[in-house]
């Protein structure tokens, strides 16, 4: 197994071990939804990748763009915060290490033709959602302080 493939099933194996934690705890009706939709989505991301079904690959690397980039916005959990966090830095180092996204290694038609002429704003709006999210599971310590 090359170094890419370790570093995404590693990757998303610990994505399901945490969102299998959230559920441990009390979440509000959108956080389970999210949670359970997290964990459908990475075992099918997870079973595509070892069956090389390419159009699953690829639906599944689309869903964790909207998953992380949009709802990130709404859940509320603590553990599930963490856990977009650390999907986050996962693929900020991911693309570090390789240079490019290591899942379009294993697409026919990659989420990065799509979004590279938009490359910049993808930076931006990376680093917005982490930023919003790190404020988020910091705002009780933020509170405490600016009082």
């Amino acid at each position: 197994m090359d170094s890419e493939l370790y570093y995404i099933y590693t990757s998303t194996f610990l994505v399901i071990i945490l969102l299998l934690f959230s559920l441990k705890q009390k979440l509000n009706y959108f956080d389970k939804c999210y949670s359970y939709s997290g964990i459908i989505i990475t075992i099918f991301f997870i079973l595509s990748l070892l069956f090389e079904l390419k159009i699953f690959i690829f639906t599944c690397h689309v869903s964790l763009v909207i998953f992380i980039m949009i709802l990130s916005f709404i859940i509320e959990n603590k553990i599930i915060i963490i856990t977009n966090l650390t999907v986050i830095t996962m693929i900020v180092v991911s693309w570090m290490l390789y240079n490019e996204c290591p899942i379009s290694k294993y697409e026919d038609i990659t989420v990065a033709e799509y979004l590279l002429p938009h490359i910049r704003a993808l930076r931006i709006l990376i680093s917005i959602v982490f930023i919003y999210l790190l404020l988020k599971l910091c705002k009780p310590i933020i509170k405490k302080y600016i009082k």
